[in-house]
């Protein structure tokens, strides 16, 4: 199988979690080993192959998912192969071919909004990856507990989400002030933009009696910089 990587986003400090687009159906798939996460090694900043825009052959799969994680498909890390990386025109293409302008319509209707953001109970959900075309401004922003957040009005409420794009950190799991406020201020200054979002894996946040799955931004693709090589020679 091979896909194109549109969601990178970085874990506890060493992993990653990986997803892109089937090139054959043209579907969100997850590439999961079945047991630790994936290494932040196969990044290409670290020397190996994957990055946003890269179009990787995954080798054999197997499909694993379950709800909402119906993305997951289970291979074999040391069959993955970099093809090439795609351009720049056609990963937008790519992305405005996946991107709707709501989220339950990427979800379904068991999205549920929750304390500034969105959530979906276990074992619900129409899915877990998807593209996002706001219909308002993003803020960018790090707030005082050094964590990135995007936050804009969604359906006449304020939406705050954690953005989890793993450009925009160190090795470790350090904000790059730098290149969020470049960010930052293409979003403020109009630029047109794409989100790909997710639900994270479920968890029981503190002062809660039951786990959920919470919704994140994976990533952030600006129109006329969706690779951020503009920010990062700032």
């Amino acid at each position: 199988m091979r896909i194109i990587v549109n969601h990178l986003t970085r874990m506890k400090a060493g992993y990653i979690c990986l997803a892109g687009v089937d090139v054959r159906t043209g579907h969100h798939v997850r590439p999961v080993t079945g047991g630790r996460p994936l290494e932040a090694a196969l990044l290409r900043r670290h020397g190996g192959v994957v990055d946003v825009g890269a179009l990787l052959d995954l080798g054999a799969v197997t499909n694993c998912g379950t709800p909402p994680e119906w993305e997951d498909h289970r291979f074999h890390a040391h069959a993955l192969r970099h093809i090439n990386n795609v351009s720049q025109q056609n990963f937008l293409a790519v992305l405005h071919q996946l991107a709707k302008d709501s989220m339950k319509s990427i979800f379904g209707p068991d999205l549920e909004r929750h304390n500034g953001g969105y959530v979906v109970s276990v074992h619900g959900g129409y899915g877990s990856l998807g593209c996002f075309r706001p219909q308002s401004k993003v803020h960018i922003y790090i707030n005082d507990h050094g964590r990135i957040r995007a936050a804009w009005d969604d359906q006449h409420q304020r939406l705050s989400l954690s953005v989890t794009d793993v450009r925009l950190y160190d090795t470790l799991l350090r904000p790059q002030p730098e290149l969020v406020r470049y960010v930052a201020q293409r979003l403020a200054a109009g630029v047109p933009m794409l989100l790909t979002v997710g639900l994270a894996r479920a968890w029981q946040k503190p002062g809660e009696d039951v786990k959920r799955h919470w919704l994140q931004v994976n990533n952030i693709y600006l129109a006329d910089d969706p690779f951020l090589l503009q920010g990062q020679s700032t």
